[in-house]
């Protein structure tokens, strides 16, 4: 007796739709079924959904970037009076001034040994001896101090720039006010323009850096001349004309030191009436 089994689609009707994977795959019919795409929506806006507080203009009650300022002196930091570092670059400087001064008479006096040799004056060897030992103690006294004055300025430096990095757009970073010092050839430039930044910056109604300049050329003439002066000859017309020439050269740079006095303690006073002010108007001493 021969049992007939239904059609494909009369056995899938009657016995529900078949397993995964089992039973015989129909083809598609009609329009393919387009995909359906999610839809993500936007995310929420926090300014949208919170209200503004009723009688409040709209420049109120809405946080704003924060200024260039506010940015200027988050990377920099609050300023500070660099009065200890000016108290030391003072203090070492004045040590300097009587150095210079002391420099500058024993080099007198040996100036006048070799009028005295050329004119004919017998001087024994001692006394020629003697006035060269005292210039080189003096000079080696001056060398320590100005070892103990560079950091000192650097120091200073650093942090005067540093405030008025604060305040305004400065030209270098304020690394380049120790390393600006060290670098060869830069050197001779360099520090001299920091500076005029600092003093530019330092008050708030701005100042003229010329007095800068003056101290800057001061500075450099005499290394600049004490290397020329090596290639002078060892006659005694020659000695003298290089003494009378170093001479010059130390009270240019006793000049320097004096106008480096005034420039520091004039530029801390200015940042100190500046801070001060800041305060008084209850700016948490911030820059304007």
């Amino acid at each position: 007796m021969t049992t007939e089994l239904p059609p494909p689609s009369v056995a899938r009707a009657a016995d529900g739709p078949p397993a995964p994977g089992f039973g015989p795959t129909l083809p598609a019919t009609g329009p393919p079924t387009p995909a359906v795409v999610p839809h993500i929506a936007a995310p929420p806006r926090p300014w949208a959904t919170v209200p503004r507080p009723t009688g409040v203009p709209p420049s109120q009650g809405v946080t704003e970037a924060p200024s260039v300022q506010s940015r200027r002196a988050q990377r920099y930091g609050e300023p500070v009076v660099p009065l200890i570092r000016a108290g030391l670059v003072l203090v070492a400087l004045a040590g300097t001034l009587a150095a210079q001064s002391w420099l500058f008479w024993v080099m007198w006096e040996r100036r006048d040994l070799l009028v005295d040799i050329r004119d004919g004056v017998p001087i024994t060897e001692d006394v020629a001896l003697a006035a060269d030992d005292r210039v080189l103690r003096a000079a080696l006294v001056v060398l320590i101090l100005l070892l103990v004055t560079a950091p000192a300025l650097m120091a200073w430096m650093h942090r005067a720039y540093k405030n008025v990095g604060a305040w305004r757009p400065i030209e270098y970073g304020v690394g380049w006010s120790i390393f600006g010092w060290l670098v060869p050839f830069m050197n001779l430039l360099r520090p001299g323009k920091i500076m005029v930044e600092i003093v530019g910056g330092s008050p708030i109604e701005g100042r003229h850096g010329g007095l800068v300049w003056w101290w800057w050329l001061a500075w450099l003439v005499p290394g600049i001349g004490s290397r020329a002066l090596d290639l002078t000859g060892d006659s005694v017309d020659s000695l003298l004309l290089a003494e009378t020439v170093r001479l010059g050269l130390v009270a240019v740079f006793t000049l320097a030191a004096v106008l480096l006095m005034v420039i520091v303690a004039r530029a801390t006073n200015d940042q100190r009436r500046r801070i001060a002010r800041s305060a008084e108007l209850d700016l948490d001493v911030q820059p304007h």
